[in-house]
């Protein structure tokens, strides 16, 4: 373990809240958690409303909270709410709030969704084969993880920041170039286009 490294428990950084929304007047932005987007809208989610007609029993998730599917987590479906809005999610979700002034939160949402984490959801979900298990947050709260010091925390973070947007520059470069791809295509089969000598000269007549 690295220098200065410290075992956190959970309990330490995320409170549980699950306040639900109760009686209410206009509906509610209705959220879903996915593991590969974190919080989304559950109507991009499911393609349509899916939600039940009452949302009495709903649970507020406000901007900054905490969420995780309590039966899905081991498949890493936990994450922050970064949407400038409130909204609420199913009952069947866990949500928190975030309580540490000495760790970054950021570097827990890394932390939380990372292979090693949801090994260790796996460990610990209770439940039989002929029922599907799920991570309490008594148990989930009980968790503990190696951390830096918040410095390098925060460095960590902005190095992974950095490899997401460098990341999301290649992904914008193939689909200009699978659009490209289609496009030439399309030309070519009609008799449209002039067939390029080279991929240089395809690029430099694009």
């Amino acid at each position: 373990m690295r220098e200065n490294w410290v075992e956190i428990e959970l309990s330490q950084v995320l409170k549980l809240k699950n306040q639900k929304i109760g009686p209410h007047v206009d509906e509610p932005t209705i959220f879903a958690i996915s593991k590969y987007e974190g919080v989304i809208l559950a109507s991009d989610f499911f393609g349509k409303r899916m939600a039940s007609k009452k949302l009495d029993g709903y649970k507020i998730l406000e901007p900054g909270d905490w969420v995780y599917s309590t039966i899905h987590i081991e498949e890493g479906s936990i994450a922050t709410n970064h949407h400038p809005h409130s909204g609420v999610v199913s009952p069947m979700y866990t949500t928190m709030s975030w309580s540490s002034e000495d760790n970054s939160a950021e570097y827990f949402e890394l932390l939380l969704r990372s292979p090693a984490a949801i090994a260790s959801y796996r460990e610990n979900s209770q439940g039989s084969i002929e029922r599907r298990k799920s991570l309490s947050f008594t148990r989930f709260s009980q968790l503990k993880f190696w951390v830096p010091p918040l410095a390098e925390q925060k460095r960590i973070v902005d190095l992974v920041s950095s490899v997401d947007s460098y990341i999301q520059l290649l992904q914008g470069q193939i689909d200009n170039s699978i659009r490209l791809r289609y496009g030439l295509l399309s030309d070519l089969l009609s008799g449209d286009h002039e067939i390029p000598a080279s991929y240089d000269q395809l690029i430099g007549t694009a």
